[in-house]
């Protein structure tokens, strides 16, 4: 009855296989495929130095926060550290709203269901969008959610260096919701929404989910 829809269905049968799903026993370790995962704060800070690997390695999406109000001068350092980041033709066309206005944030807490509880102590989070002006030919229509993807994962790993809990959060808003962000905003119909980031401070102990990944063999062709 697939035969009509594109659905891989040996890869399908691949990975369940891989992770023994139809064994009886294979979730005896609830952890394995899903659940989560207890963190230290100072630990997780400690392993910001050294190295690419371990900045990686210590980046985690949380999604509550400590009470402490966020530096937006430290932001600004992470979002400069991110300008680093290569566009086509060195073009740079994104752009970025650090909002910290508590009416705004109410109002963004409604329309996005991703930080919705007061107890998640969001207090600032970031807008990132680009200009359609910077990418006229009809072959360019997808360039400036490549650019500005890349800028967003360089400005995490950016906050991240600096000591910030993040986590990424999609655009995917109702028409009403994104037109009342638009104009909180002050986002002109010449911008494409791309993403937000919640920007925050870890708490002493702080879950993140367990988030499986696959293994390099198995994304390399």
């Amino acid at each position: 009855k697939h035969k009509d829809y594109e659905i891989n269905l040996e890869y399908i049968k691949v990975t369940l296989n891989k992770y023994n799903f139809y064994d009886n026993n294979s979730f005896k370790d609830e952890y394995e495929l899903g659940g989560v995962t207890t963190y230290s704060k100072d630990q997780t800070l400690k392993m910001n130095y050294g190295s690419f690997a371990n900045l990686s390695k210590s980046r985690h999406s949380v999604r509550f926060f400590n009470s402490s109000d966020v530096s937006p001068d430290d932001v600004l350092d992470a979002i400069s550290i991110a300008q680093k980041t290569p566009s086509v033709c060195n073009r740079q066309g994104w752009y970025v709203r650090l909002v910290k206005s508590k009416s705004t944030i109410e109002l963004f807490r409604k329309a996005h269901n991703g930080f919705s509880s007061e107890s998640q102590n969001l207090n600032c989070f970031l807008t990132i969008t680009f200009r359609r002006d910077f990418f006229s030919y009809p072959l360019e229509r997808n360039q400036g959610y490549t650019d500005s993807g890349l800028f967003s994962m360089s400005l995490l790993y950016a906050l991240t260096s600096k000591g910030f809990a993040t986590c990424p959060l999609n655009a995917n808003l109702t028409r009403r919701n994104e037109k009342l962000l638009r104009r909180a905003l002050k986002i002109g119909k010449g911008e494409s929404l791309v993403m937000f980031i919640a920007v925050g401070y870890y708490e002493d102990t702080f879950t993140s989910p367990n988030s499986n990944r696959d293994d390099v063999k198995d994304v390399v062709k």
